[in-house]
């Protein structure tokens, strides 16, 4: 599993192009966004996904572009400013929303209950003006940026912010030790009982994609063990709570925590598998 080094986040801020984006006039990369309701993973096979759409088409995909006025998407490559984070980022106001379910519970070793194991028809702002409608992909441009610019896979981290029942925003965090650190802190409990599914970003360039974009495909890793008749549970975390596991292997496994917490309030865990297809415009 690639891994970005912290000399080598250093010296994107001291880029050339970051720079140029420092010194003013920069705007970020605008992109497209799908949802797929279902997909299939190489390895197991027909999954249901927890993130749908507003506006499945025939086959179950809905695409989100930026737009203003009454219908508001902000969707965007976070590439400005003198350290960029280069993130994909979809955050929706106005007249567009997305559903998250959390139906499949893992695990819940702390005794926390989120308001619903439904967050749907998120859209638009949370207490305090938050974000409450949010997804983020953790520097999607890794493989340009590290001398793959014909394409590559990596790994990375995932987080949503989405508003319950009870107006309180959390969010569903996918960051596990093997994901590539970028500067943010990890959650202590967000690996608890398991140590969660980071996110798989397969990269193509526009060269070599159909659609003649910049192409990246974003999926959950599955984690649990193939015994060779079926699978299992993978080994707990260390220092964990002790708890009887529940859910079904393999999983995408992602962990809820209310904002403003920091590390103290773990919501369980969920099998939460999804697909993005992400494109510049």
């Amino acid at each position: 599993m690639l891994r970005l080094e912290f000399a080598a986040l250093a010296l994107f801020a001291c880029s050339a192009t970051s720079l140029a984006q420092a010194a003013g006039g920069c705007t970020d990369t605008p992109i497209t966004w799908t949802i797929s309701s279902n997909y299939t993973d190489p390895d197991y096979g027909p999954l249901l996904s927890a993130f749908t759409g507003d506006q499945p088409d025939s086959s179950g995909i809905t695409f989100y572009a930026p737009s203003g006025g009454k219908v508001s998407v902000l969707a965007r490559l976070n590439i400005c400013g003198r350290s960029p984070s280069y993130d994909a980022t979809l955050q929706l106001g106005s007249g567009r929303a997305f559903n998250l379910s959390l139906a499949n519970s893992i695990d819940n070793s702390y005794g926390k209950f989120p308001p619903s194991t439904s967050f749907l028809n998120q859209s638009g702002s949370g207490a305090k003006g938050s974000p409450s409608s949010l997804l983020n992909v953790r520097d999607i441009m890794w493989c340009q940026n590290n001398g793959h610019p014909n394409g590559c896979t990596f790994y990375t981290r995932f987080t949503s912010a989405v508003t319950g029942t009870d107006g309180q925003i959390y969010h569903l965090r996918m960051e596990s030790t093997g994901s590539i650190p970028l500067g943010a802190p990890q959650d202590s409990t967000a690996n608890c009982l398991y140590a969660n599914s980071p996110v798989k970003v397969v990269f193509t360039p526009a060269a070599l994609d159909p659609s003649q974009k910049d192409t990246y495909v974003v999926t959950p890793v599955l984690q649990g063990i193939n015994t060779g008749t079926g699978w299992v549970a993978p080994t707990s975390t260390a220092g964990c709570p002790a708890t009887t596991t529940t859910g079904t292997w393999p999983s995408a496994v992602g962990v809820l925590i209310l904002d403003g917490t920091g590390n103290s309030y773990n919501y369980g865990q969920y099998n939460v598998p999804f697909k993005f297809v992400i494109r510049n415009q």
